[in-house]
């Protein structure tokens, strides 16, 4: 793997050495491809991770309770506090991500955080991305925001999810929206406190 994250043997060594007892939980779509995905990867990690990892399904309309803006999704806790959301189709490069996030949320990986932020009012970031080292880019900076602060990231494929994403001007992805400011950028995010530096 690029960008500085760990190879594919350490994920796998990684998940099965949890520290930390990981729940995960899956709002349920079955009328979408992900859906089965999810399951997939969930029963990958059960596998891997056995008795740390906490698998929990839900009905679609459990989706309201976590203001989500799509389903299905997996909700990751652990170091996350469920404030880690993936939705949609996370396959190829984008499946590697969401298990490093459950390695990181059980603490079989160190995540570290290099932001400092002075106010900790709640923010919600959705992110959209598709598979691809640009997308992966900004949600390695993301990352240890929904880890060491009250801030929720919504990872959202675009390819299940092209009516959320179209409301934005532009084009191009990783496509980051800050809800609270309506801070909108299109592109890499490199440094944090563009994406913060309003609250």
């Amino acid at each position: 793997m690029t960008l500085g994250l760990p190879l594919h043997d350490e994920l796998e060594k990684a998940l099965k050495n949890l520290r930390n007892e990981v729940k995960v939980v899956l709002i349920e779509n079955r009328k979408k491809k992900s859906n089965n995905l999810y399951k997939k990867i969930i029963n990958e990690v059960h596998t891997k991770a056995k008795d740390k990892i906490k698998s929990l399904s839900l009905p679609l309309n459990k989706a309201k309770d976590y203001d989500i803006p799509s389903t299905p999704a997996l909700i990751i806790y652990g170091i996350f506090n469920g404030r880690l959301r993936f939705i949609g189709l996370m396959d190829e490069l984008m499946e590697y991500m969401v298990k490093l996030s459950i390695a990181y949320a059980g603490k079989g990986l160190e995540l570290k955080d290099a932001t400092k932020i002075v106010k900790t009012s709640r923010l919600t970031i959705d992110l959209y991305v598709v598979p691809g080292i640009p997308c992966l880019k900004t949600l390695k900076a993301l990352l240890p925001l929904p880890a060491c602060h009250n801030i929720i990231l919504n990872v959202i494929d675009v390819r299940e999810n092209k009516e959320l994403a179209v409301r934005y001007p532009g084009s191009g992805l990783p496509l980051t929206v800050v809800r609270e400011s309506n801070y909108v950028k299109r592109g890499i995010i490199s440094d944090i406190s563009q994406v913060i530096k309003k609250h």
